[in-house]
């Protein structure tokens, strides 16, 4: 079997931690996690990512969920083996072999990581502070958060 994982790169460090419990070595190709905010975009780059793995390439295992439907319909002339989850954040918080789509509540936002920029902490901090004046970016921060 010639296979290679196909991961968005929020899982960077969930696909090298799975990889050294289970002592593989599979090539790895991430796609860029800024297209996760448009699933239509994220399609394409899937689309275009499948279309340039060699040929000699036979298994894709997807290390992500469906990410707001960008995988629907994709059809590939190789093998793709999917994790039976809804999104990246379902998958990370699955801890047993126990089928479970969805692990996430209603009302709770999930982020990945504390580095800044993308989808975590510091990111949405970033993104507040350039979109509004810096008194109502932290007033809105705060209530996000329930920083007081």
């Amino acid at each position: 079997m010639n296979c290679v994982i196909l991961s968005c790169s929020t899982l960077k460090d969930y696909v090298q931690a799975a990889q050294e419990a289970c002592h593989t070595d599979f090539p790895v190709v991430f796609l860029d996690r800024r297209y996760h905010v448009e699933p239509s975009r994220m399609r394409a780059h899937i689309l275009e990512t499948l279309q340039d793995l060699p040929e000699e390439i036979d298994t894709v295992l997807v290390a992500m969920g469906f990410c707001g439907g960008s995988w629907q319909d994709v059809v590939c002339t190789k093998r793709l083996v999917f994790p039976r989850v809804d999104d990246c954040v379902s998958l990370v918080m699955t801890t047993t072999e126990e089928v479970n789509p969805c692990t996430k509540q209603l009302g709770h936002m999930y982020v990945f990581g504390g580095e800044s920029g993308g989808f975590s902490i510091g990111g949405i901090y970033e993104s507040l502070m350039k979109e509004y004046e810096p008194e109502m970016a932290e007033s809105i921060f705060d209530m996000l958060f329930e920083r007081s």
